[in-house]
């Protein structure tokens, strides 16, 4: 009677089954744990690059710091500018008082005249503004060549 009492109010022998089940949950919250230090770790990672991202994106859109810290190229940049600005203003000066010089005007002037004398034709169409065949031929062509375009995307934009 004595052995009957111990077992029913002693602890029951575990089975395989029971000491598996335990093992299994005893693993599985060691994958908890592990999953969750792996979030953890990721989420501060995550955090650092979002943090690096917008360290970044304030110093590139910093309109002073970017200033000074290229003020060297974009001095040499002015510089290229205005010297490239000046030249060429410069130029054109020049060859408008060239153009201004009686000599070159009357070079000017008989290069017209033979011109005109080669091709009086032109210098008719011109007085009378009208345009070359070649010129209206082209210009018909092209209206033409819209008109058909114009109507392919309209037939094409057109529910079924």
């Amino acid at each position: 009677m004595g052995e009957t009492g111990a077992r029913v109010n002693g602890p029951e022998p575990q089975t395989g089954d029971e000491s598996s089940a335990a093992t299994r949950t005893e693993s599985a919250v060691a994958q908890e744990r592990s999953l969750e230090r792996q979030i953890d770790t990721l989420r501060g990672e995550l955090a650092d690059l979002v943090e690096e991202l917008d360290r970044r994106r304030r110093e590139a859109l910093d309109v002073r710091l970017q200033l000074r810290r290229h003020a060297p190229q974009l001095i040499v940049f002015a510089a290229v500018t205005l010297l490239l600005g000046g030249t060429g203003w410069t130029i054109a000066a020049y060859a408008r008082r060239q153009r201004r010089r009686p000599l070159v005007r009357a070079q000017n002037i008989a290069r017209a005249l033979a011109l005109i004398a080669r091709e009086p034709d032109k210098l008719v169409r011109a007085i009378e503004r009208r345009p070359e065949p070649s010129t209206t031929l082209l210009k018909a062509l092209g209206r033409v060549a819209g008109t058909v375009g114009e109507r392919a995307v309209a037939s094409r934009m057109r529910p079924a």
